[in-house]
C-alpha cells in the first residue's frame, strides 16, 4: 500500500501494511456484566455497610440476581456464560464442551439456592416476628453457603484455569457477599449464625479466593507474553483481566462488616488500563507504556500540526495532582512539535469520550474532540476543516454500563492519552480509569442523610514523595487485590555520617463538614520489619504538627515484594485519634518515616503503603 509521511515540512512516499486494530472493549457482554455489577456493589456497601434491612431496604445479593441472571436460568443471556465466551476469544481457545455443560450446571443450582433463599428474606422482612420465617431464612442461607463450597471447584477445573478465571471471580464474589449479609442479619436475628465460625469462614475463603485469582492472572499473563509480543493481543488480555477478575477481587477487603461497620466512601480502583489502540501497534514488541507513577488528574492537552499539512504530529498532556491549588503540569512530549499548536485546559471535567477523525490516505489525525459528561466539548486542529465528512471518524472510550442504566456516569474517565511508536501515524493509546476515583481527598465525617462514613484514600494519591538520606518512597505496581499503585518505602543500611534517614508521603485533605470532627486512623500496609519507637517508625503530621504514630509490624519476611500475598497485608491503626479543622482545603497530612543508621539491620527495611482510611468518632 503506497501512502504518504510527513516529516517536519517534508512529504516522502514509503510502504506499508498497517492492520486498523477495531476497539473492541466496549462490545464484549461479560465486561458489561461486571461493569454492572461493580456499579452495583460500590454504591450498597457506601450505605447499607451496617443495616441491611431497615425498612424493607434491598440486600446486595437480591439487587445482583437480576443483573446477573436478566432473564433468570431461562436463557444463557447472563454474565457467567458471557464472560466465558469471551475469554475464549480473548486467549482465542476453547473451553471444552463438557467443562462448560458442567460449570453451567452448577451456576444455574446456585442462581436457584440464590433466588430461593432471596425469596424467603423477602418473607421474614414482612414477618420478622415468626418464628418460622426466621427458621426458614436460616436453613436457606446454610444451603447456599453450602452449595457455593461444593460448586467452586467446577471453576477451576485443571486446565481450564485461565480460561474459567472471571467466571471463578463472581462466584467468588456472590459467596463472599452472601457470607457477608449472613454475618450483618446475624445483628439483627438472634442466633441467625455461629458468628465466630462464619467469620473465620468468611476471612479464609476470601484469602483462598484471592490467591487464586491471583496466581492465575498472573500465569496467564506469562503465558501470552511466551506467545507473542503482539502489544494488541497482551493489552486486551491485561484490560479484560483488570476489568472482570482484578477489580472484583480488589473489593473484597471492604466486604468484611465489622471492619467495616460504617457507611464507606470507596476509593480502591485506582488501577488503569488501556482501550483498544487506534491505528496500529507494532506486533514483533511489547513496551507497557503504564508508568509507575503517584496518581494525576487530567486537565488538558497541547497539540502540534504539521507545518504543510493537516496531520497532529505531537502532544502533551496537562495534569495537576491531588491537591487543589497546586500549579498544572506538563507532561511528557509524545512525537515532535511545531508552531501550529492548540492548548486547551478541561477546566473541571471529566472527559469520557474523545472523538477522532483520521486522514485516511496519511493515517493521520487530522482532528480530536474531548468530551465531558456536561456535553462540554474541546476542539484540537489547526483549522476549522469544512468537509470533515472525508475523514474517519472513530469514537474512543470505555463505558462498561449498558446504556448507563445502572449508574448515569460513564463507568470510566480518561486518564492519559499516549503515543506509541516512532512515526506520527503509530498507534494512539487511551488510558482510563475508574470513575469512583475523585479527583481530590475529601474527608468526610457524616453522608448526606447524617449517617458516620469512613473515608478511604489510596496513598497514591498523594501529592508528593520526598527523600532524605538513604531513604526512598515510590509509587510501584501493586498486587492484584490492592486495587493500583501502592507506595514503597525502602531504605539500607550504609556507612557514612548522614544522622538520620526519612521520607514524607504528603497528602492534601479537603475537609467536608461543618464543625472539627476527630477520627480514628488506619493503615493498609505490609512491612519486613517492626517499628521501634526512637529510632525506627512513623508518625503522622497534620500542617507540621506531630499528632499520632504508626506503629507498624513485620508482616513478611526477606526483601522480595514482588509476590507479596494478601496474608501479607494488614490494617493498624494510629496510637491517637486525630481532630481535623472544619471544611478547609489547607490541611496537609504527612505520614514521615525516621530511621536512624545506627539502628538499622543488615538488610533493607521495607513498608508498602496501600490506602489510609478515616473512621469518625460516633
Amino acid at each position: 500500500m503506497n501512502n504518504k509521511k510527513i516529516e517536519q515540512n517534508k512529504i516522502v512516499e514509503y510502504n506499508s501494511n498497517l492492520d486498523i486494530q477495531p476497539r473492541e472493549l466496549n462490545t464484549l457482554n461479560g465486561l458489561v456484566f461486571t461493569g454492572a455489577t461493580v456499579s452495583i456493589i460500590l454504591p450498597l456497601i457506601g450505605t447499607t455497610a451496617v443495616v441491611p434491612v431497615v425498612g424493607g431496604v434491598i440486600g446486595i445479593i437480591a439487587a445482583l440476581l437480576p443483573v446477573i441472571w436478566p432473564a433468570g436460568t431461562s436463557s444463557n443471556d447472563n454474565l457467567f456464560d458471557a464472560v466465558m465466551k469471551d475469554t475464549e476469544m480473548i486467549m482465542d481457545e476453547k473451553i471444552s464442551e463438557y467443562v462448560v455443560n458442567d460449570a453451567m450446571t452448577r451456576l444455574e443450582s446456585l442462581y436457584n439456592i440464590l433466588d430461593y433463599y432471596r425469596l424467603s428474606k423477602d418473607f421474614w422482612e414482612k414477618n420478622k416476628d415468626d418464628p418460622l420465617a426466621i427458621a426458614e431464612l436460616k436453613e436457606r442461607f446454610s444451603n447456599a453457603h453450602s452449595q457455593f463450597i461444593e460448586s467452586m471447584a467446577y471453576f477451576k477445573r485443571a486446565n481450564y484455569e485461565v480460561l474459567l478465571l472471571p467466571a471463578y471471580a463472581n462466584a467468588a464474589n456472590l459467596h463472599l457477599l452472601l457470607l457477608r449479609e449472613g454475618l450483618l442479619l446475624n445483628k439483627v436475628i438472634d442466633n441467625f449464625i455461629t458468628e465466630g465460625l462464619h467469620y473465620e469462614e468468611f476471612k479464609t475463603k476470601r484469602s483462598t479466593y484471592i490467591a487464586h485469582c491471583s496466581t492465575w492472572y498472573n500465569k496467564g499473563l506469562e503465558n501470552i507474553k511466551n506467545k507473542t509480543r503482539d502489544f494488541n493481543k497482551i493489552n486486551k488480555y491485561d484490560a479484560y483481566m483488570n476489568l472482570s477478575v482484578l477489580d472484583i477481587i480488589s473489593l473484597f477487603l471492604s466486604y468484611d462488616p465489622y471492619q467495616y461497620d460504617k457507611a464507606t466512601k470507596l476509593q480502591t480502583l485506582t488501577r488503569t488500563v488501556f482501550s483498544d489502540p487506534l491505528q496500529r501497534a507494532p506486533r514483533d514488541l511489547y513496551i507497557s507504556p503504564k508508568e509507575e507513577t503517584l496518581f494525576k488528574n487530567l486537565k488538558g492537552l497541547r497539540a502540534f500540526f504539521a507545518e504543510g499539512d493537516l496531520v497532529l504530529t505531537g502532544f502533551r498532556n496537562y495534569f495537576r495532582n491531588t491537591y487543589i491549588n497546586d500549579q498544572i503540569i506538563e507532561g511528557d512530549l509524545f512525537g515532535y512539535t511545531t508552531n501550529n499548536e492548540r492548548y486547551k485546559l478541561f477546566t473541571d471535567s471529566k472527559i469520557y469520550k474523545v472523538t477522532v477523525f483520521i486522514d485516511n490516505v496519511a493515517l493521520a489525525i487530522v482532528k480530536l474532540i474531548f468530551h465531558d459528561t456536561d456535553n462540554k466539548e474541546w476542539d484540537f486542529s489547526k483549522t476549522d476543516i469544512t468537509d470533515i465528512n472525508k475523514y474517519r471518524k472513530e469514537e474512543v472510550y470505555l463505558n462498561l454500563l449498558s446504556n448507563n442504566e445502572i449508574q448515569k456516569e460513564p463507568s470510566h474517565y480518561l486518564y492519559k492519552m499516549h503515543h506509541y511508536g516512532d512515526n506520527y501515524n503509530d498507534s494512539y493509546l487511551f488510558q482510563w480509569i475508574h470513575q469512583s476515583i475523585s479527583p481530590e481527598n475529601y474527608l468526610f465525617d457524616k453522608d448526606k442523610d447524617d449517617n458516620y462514613i469512613i473515608t478511604q484514600i489510596p496513598a497514591i494519591k498523594a501529592s508528593e514523595l520526598s527523600n532524605l538520606g538513604e531513604l526512598s518512597l515510590q509509587a510501584i505496581k501493586g498486587p492484584c487485590f490492592t486495587g493500583g499503585n501502592v507506595i514503597l518505602s525502602s531504605v539500607s543500611k550504609i556507612d557514612n555520617n548522614d544522622p538520620l534517614y526519612g521520607g514524607t508521603i504528603k497528602i492534601p485533605l479537603l475537609t467536608a463538614f461543618n464543625n472539627t470532627s476527630k477520627f480514628k486512623i488506619r493503615i493498609y500496609y505490609a512491612a519486613n520489619h517492626n517499628y521501634n519507637h526512637d529510632y525506627i517508625g512513623a508518625l503522622l503530621t497534620i500542617n507540621s504538627q506531630h499528632v499520632a504514630n504508626f506503629k507498624f509490624k513485620q508482616t513478611f519476611s526477606g526483601e522480595d515484594y514482588s509476590n507479596l500475598s494478601y496474608n501479607n497485608y494488614q490494617f493498624d491503626y494510629l496510637d491517637q485519634t486525630v481532630a481535623f479543622p472544619q471544611n478547609t482545603s489547607d490541611v496537609t497530612l504527612n505520614l514521615q518515616f525516621f530511621y536512624d543508621p545506627k539502628f538499622l539491620n543488615d538488610y533493607k527495611q521495607i513498608v508498602i503503603i496501600d490506602k489510609i482510611e478515616f473512621i469518625p468518632e460516633n
